[in-house]
């Protein structure tokens, strides 16, 4: 079992550190995407070196909330929705990673400190394995595989995305460069071989502070009574059937906030993190 803190935790990334909430209860796309890079975090558990060309079969997840510790104490309530993505690994998607593997390894990009081949070698260990991200929007995990500026896989940094979407111009793999028609009867219902629709699940959670509950307070003492709202935390679930797992390619699981409750009066807003943890029953290298 993992478990950490959104935009706290090694592995846990997002660069919107806490949660308040929206004024019409829809967040703009982008506001809150957490990515979870379980070969970060396994890599720190277990004390060794985990790869991203591999499959991680996941078989629990749990979303929460929890208040922010500043100086300005949470007062009202919370609640948050949204999607848990993965890509599932498929023969096509796994062709594209093994494909930039193998390009980068017969580009022979390496570490070294000099381009003078006569020189002192260099006494520092370098694990050559490629480090990607979802997608090529800012930077979502520690130290991804730069991009190489003079290919056709040139950006900023590597990511699932970007392999999928070169391998599928590589490939060809669309409907129409197949020949297949995209709309009317008879219609090619997929749309590329090399999928970059994610698998995912929906999810919601919501945290309750005390409330103060207007109309009650000079009613029958002790007043103190009248001001407690059912403090609560509900956690969002989710348990595999026993003796399975969702497989999760590269070990990137991706958490987008789409809706929540409406802004609550007030100048100063409340402001929450996000606990995740996931339970990993192993993996397979590829």
């Amino acid at each position: 079992m993992l478990t950490g803190i959104f935009g706290h935790t090694d592995g846990f990334y997002t660069d919107q550190l806490t949660i308040t909430e929206d004024n019409d209860g829809r967040f703009t796309g982008g506001y809150f995407d957490g990515i979870v890079d379980l070969t970060h975090i396994l890599s720190r558990v277990l004390g060794k070196q985990l790869s991203q060309t591999a499959t991680y079969r996941v078989n629990y997840l749990e979303i929460g909330l929890r208040n922010v510790d500043d100086t300005v104490d949470n007062s009202q309530a919370i609640m948050v929705g949204g999607n848990v993505n993965y890509y599932a690994p498929t023969k096509h998607r796994i062709d594209s990673i093994q494909t930039v593997r193998d390009w980068y390894r017969l580009k022979g990009q390496t570490d070294a400190s000099s381009t003078d081949p006569f020189a002192l070698m260099t006494t520092d260990k370098n694990y050559r394995g490629l480090r990607f991200q979802w997608n090529e929007t800012g930077v979502q995990i520690s130290d991804p595989t730069d991009d190489d500026s003079g290919s056709i896989m040139a950006g900023s940094d590597l990511s699932l995305l970007s392999m999928f979407n070169m391998y599928n111009s590589a490939l060809q793999g669309t409907p129409s460069a197949e020949g297949y028609d995209s709309s009317g009867e008879g219609q090619a219902l997929w749309e590329k071989r090399c999928s970059i629709v994610p698998n995912g699940l929906q999810f919601a959670c919501s945290h309750t502070n005390r409330i103060e509950s207007e109309g009650f307070a000079s009613l029958v003492p002790p007043e103190d009574d009248f001001f407690m709202h059912d403090p609560k935390a509900d956690t969002w679930k989710w348990t595999a059937p026993a003796g399975h797992s969702i497989d999760v390619l590269g070990g990137l699981i991706k958490v987008a906030l789409t809706h929540g409750n409406v802004d609550s009066p007030g100048i100063i807003e409340d402001d929450y993190q996000m606990i995740v943890t996931v339970g990993v029953t192993g993996w397979d290298e590829f």
